[in-house]
């Protein structure tokens, strides 16, 4: 049986494998989170609420079950 030369590009030998967990994948996501200016959150949560809005809207026109972004009630 020959041996054969392990080629591992060097960007592969460069990445970080904590990432590739759950909490690894989360515990980054907070700290870029974390790192973003007051400015640059307070859109995020912005863009979020009208996400949810737009949801609930389609939920509803398509007679889906939905629950209110406002309140937590569900239909």
């Amino acid at each position: 049986m020959e041996d054969f030369p392990v080629m591992t590009s060097s960007t592969e030998e460069q990445i970080d494998w904590s990432l590739a967990t759950w909490k690894g994948s989360r515990l980054k996501q907070h700290r870029d989170y974390l790192a973003l200016p007051f400015r640059r959150k307070i859109e995020l949560i912005e863009e979020m609420c009208d996400a949810s809005r737009r949801i609930t809207e389609i939920q509803k026109q398509q007679g889906l079950p939905s629950t209110d972004p406002r309140n937590g009630t569900s239909d």
